[in-house]
């Protein structure tokens, strides 16, 4: 029979985030106007026995602002004010209007007054001089999971230990909790195949994670992060990767949108597809654009021709898109308890 073991503390998440040098959420941290009860979420997600399972990564609160000065360009992001200090360990989020245009990833930041970010990836074409934009830090993995606080399976050796896919820079790769050795080596977050400590590894924005649970038991996991109350933008890039959604609570692959920025068609090998997770169990699906008067334009399971456009996203869980072509597209998402 399986058992689901849970800890659900908020003091976890503080002490989690300060081993990392983060700091806990404060009330001026979160817009003003919103509701207490939507400052800080959180959702229990139960990772099942033996199986592969998707989860969401929270996001954490911004630890400063910014205005973009003149002179920014391509990669290379020239702010007013003296943002030296937040180097690779945190991202730039772009809004203007109401919307978040972008959130890139910091390489390097250098300059005593006016500070030049090196980004990831270039901003986007027409970024007005004195927009502003905030500085948040990158969610880690022992922010996301503690030093295992969730009683994931750990092991020195990888095999032997549950595995967590993350994307890091881009690349999905894999991580291991090692209990380590008393006066030989601490214990830690892994990158398969290194012995180095792992768990403050940056991981992308707005990326979610994959478990690979090898015990025969469920085990859940508290999932934390900031309020969001503007149109958020989620950027998928080629290849297959993971994604949390920018808002809590369950959506539907026809209410998600993606359908508009995805490749569609009806053959699956010809469309971009998109992979959910429930109960341990991954299912693949496509947009197919129809055909008049011989089938409509909708979701649909790989192998299935019928309606698959309930099906849900769940609420704290990471979703894949396996994405064709060499082009990223981006998706607007608007807050669903905007009125």
């Amino acid at each position: 029979m399986k058992t689901s073991k849970s800890i659900a503390l908020h003091a976890l998440f503080a002490a989690a985030l300060s081993l990392v040098g983060m700091e806990v959420l404060r009330a001026q941290d979160i817009d003003p106007e919103l509701p207490v009860s939507r400052r800080l979420c959180c959702c229990s997600v139960e990772i099942p026995a033996s199986a592969l399972s998707f989860l969401s990564i929270g996001e954490l609160a911004p630890v400063a602002t910014g205005t973009v000065a003149p002179d920014s360009t391509g990669a290379t992001l020239i702010a007013d004010e003296n943002l030296s200090t937040y180097n690779s360990g945190h991202y730039v989020k772009i809004s203007a209007d109401g919307r978040v245009v972008c959130s890139i990833k910091i390489l390097d930041a250098s300059g005593e007054g006016p500070t030049t970010l090196t980004l990831a990836s270039d901003l986007p074409s027409g970024l007005a001089t004195g927009t502003t934009f905030e500085v948040v830090p990158c969610q880690t993995l022992e922010g996301a999971l503690g030093a295992n606080a969730f009683n994931l399976t750990e092991n020195s050796i990888p095999a032997n230990a549950d595995q967590v896919l993350a994307t890091v820079g881009g690349v999905i790769k894999r991580y291991h909790y090692t209990p380590g050795f008393p006066s030989f080596s601490p214990a830690q977050w892994q990158e398969v195949g290194s012995t180095a400590d792992a768990g403050g590894t940056p991981l992308d924005p707005n990326s979610g994670l994959a478990l690979n649970r090898i015990e025969g038991s469920a085990v859940g996991i508290e999932v934390y992060g900031i309020a969001k109350c503007k149109t958020q933008k989620l950027r998928i890039v080629p290849g297959l990767g993971f994604y949390s959604w920018p808002f809590v609570g369950d959506v539907t692959l026809d209410e998600s949108g993606l359908q508009d920025v995805l490749i569609q068609d009806a053959i699956p090998a010809n469309a971009d597809q998109v992979l959910i997770e429930s109960a341990g169990v991954i299912r693949r699906y496509h947009y197919t654009p129809g055909f008049p008067s011989f089938s409509p334009a909708q979701w649909q399971e790989v192998g299935s021709d019928t309606d698959a456009g309930s099906t849900v996203i769940p609420k704290g869980r990471a979703f894949g898109v396996d994405k064709l072509g060499s082009s990223a597209v981006e998706l607007a998402v608007d807050d669903p308890l905007s009125f």
